[in-house]
């Protein structure tokens, strides 16, 4: 009997195909990270705080735009991570 051998690539049977837009139908509720750090929707939340949020540990506190400090909770560290992977160039 011959050995058999693993694939190196996956069979053209699969059925899995590449998806280029993976959050093409999400309900994205607009405003959640606004409401959550206290700052009104007509002002934009830039790169850099919301990097600050998603690089700072659950429980510290940082300073919002607003003059304000908030405590980083988990749901707003989730709510940072997608609005950063979302608004990445492709």
């Amino acid at each position: 009997m011959a050995a058999k051998k693993s694939p190196s690539k996956p069979s053209k049977s699969s059925g899995t195909k590449p998806v280029d837009k993976w959050a093409q139908n999400v309900d994205v509720k607009e405003g959640t990270l606004h409401k959550a750090l206290g700052i009104s929707i007509d002002q934009k939340i830039g790169k850099t705080l919301i990097n600050k949020i998603v690089n700072t540990p659950i429980g510290e506190k940082i300073a919002t735009p607003s003059g304000k400090s908030k405590k980083i909770t988990s749901e707003m560290k989730h709510k940072a991570l997608y609005a950063k992977n979302v608004n990445k160039k492709y």
